[in-house]
């Protein structure tokens, strides 16, 4: 009970529409941060796992060039990404959100994020509607990534061989079997 006790030291802090706001407390509430802390964890999750691929198929077939879930990029949800990160790997202080852009609420390095009421309800007013009616402009590939599964070495072997007779690099090999692969479907 008296980790329940200390979590709501602070009391509860009401919001009523059309009230005015303005109110503080001298003790942030270890309830309020865990709860916070959930709902940007929970709905970068939506973002992330959800909706950012729905957006980029939507607009994938409204256009000539591919769409892709990289491609989706809103500042909104990258802040909120950065929120997010310091709840979940920073143990609640800030780091990566002091770089926020949209959500600029004055985040300070190194001390524990401690979010407001009245910034959680500003997220509705800043909740990007138009941007996410905006078609997104495709990115070229970025950075390489690591190849699925795991190949009989005697296949690896062989492949590895005739690659390094046509002259071809690891990266140009994956590049050109992925490639090959791809046009086969």
């Amino acid at each position: 009970m008296q980790h329940l006790v200390s979590a709501l030291d602070a009391g509860m802090t009401l919001f009523f529409a059309g009230a005015q706001q303005g109110s503080s407390v001298d003790n942030y509430p270890e309830a309020q941060a865990v709860t916070y802390a959930q709902w940007f964890a929970y709905i970068f999750s939506l973002w992330e796992e959800q909706f950012r691929g729905r957006i980029a198929k939507f607009f994938d077939k409204q256009t000539d060039e591919a769409i892709r879930k990289s491609d989706v990029l809103v500042g909104y949800f990258g802040d909120i990404r950065l929120i997010r990160n310091d709840f979940v790997h920073n143990k609640g202080f800030c780091k990566e959100s002091a770089a926020t852009v949209l959500l600029d609420w004055g985040l300070v390095e190194g001390q524990p994020l401690e979010i407001t009421t009245a910034q959680m309800i500003s997220l509705i007013e800043l909740f990007p509607r138009d941007e996410l009616r905006t078609p997104p402009v495709p990115k070229p590939p970025g950075d390489t990534k690591a190849s699925p599964g795991r190949l009989n070495a005697h296949v690896f072997e062989d492949v590895k061989e005739l690659a390094g007779e046509l002259g071809l690099s690891d990266n140009a090999l994956a590049d050109t079997v992925f490639s090959s692969w791809l046009e086969e479907w």
